[in-house]
């Protein structure tokens, strides 16, 4: 309980800071080869969900994080331009803190994507690892990340993230993508 308190405290204060980038150097993160997680539903998924897309974006966030829910809306909006091999995936670690109030929250923002509220395995792995929110990082098929880690909320998301979106995909061999109605 402690260590998910500390947690929660370091999100929260990460999201009044508005942090928007911590360190000069990239971040890594670990794979995602191997978990189990529920969903904000209640349904189980493992890392066989990825292998419905070329590349996930996974954005990390808090319902206690300012940028966060500031930035959920263009998030939704990015979301709903990206062609069917690319799509956006959620972690909010402390949606089991309020899920109903989490659930609306993210009806009214619009987006329409797959939650992760909990898990274990590199999910878990994966969760100690991440420091603020956002945090923003991309998994190809098999849950190997690849590109360049966001962190924090950032300036001109739509286009941030369709550049590091292009990254990665080249990264792994894949043609790069516009966004729908954005050609």
């Amino acid at each position: 309980m402690k260590k998910v308190m500390t947690m929660l405290l370091a999100l929260a204060l990460a999201g009044l800071m508005g942090i928007s980038a911590l360190a000069e150097e990239a971040v890594q993160l670990p794979n995602m080869n191997a978990f189990t997680a529920k969903t904000l539903e209640g349904e189980a998924v493992t890392q066989e969900i990825l292998a419905d897309a070329d590349l996930t974006v996974v954005n990390v966030w808090s319902i206690m994080c300012g940028p966060c829910i500031e930035e959920m809306p263009q998030v939704a909006a990015f979301a709903k331009m990206l062609p069917k091999n690319v799509r956006v995936m959620t972690i909010c670690p402390d949606a089991d803190l309020a899920p109903d109030e989490v659930m609306n929250f993210l009806k009214e923002a619009g987006f329409e994507g797959i939650t992760l509220v909990s898990g274990d395995g590199d999910f878990e792995t994966l969760l100690n690892q991440v420091q603020y929110t956002p945090t923003t990082f991309f998994l190809d098929s098999r849950g190997n990340t690849v590109g360049e880690v966001i962190i924090g909320g950032v300036d001109h998301l739509q286009d941030a993230w369709l550049a590091a979106v292009n990254t990665a995909l080249t990264e792994i061999g894949k043609p790069v993508i516009q966004l729908e109605g954005n050609q």
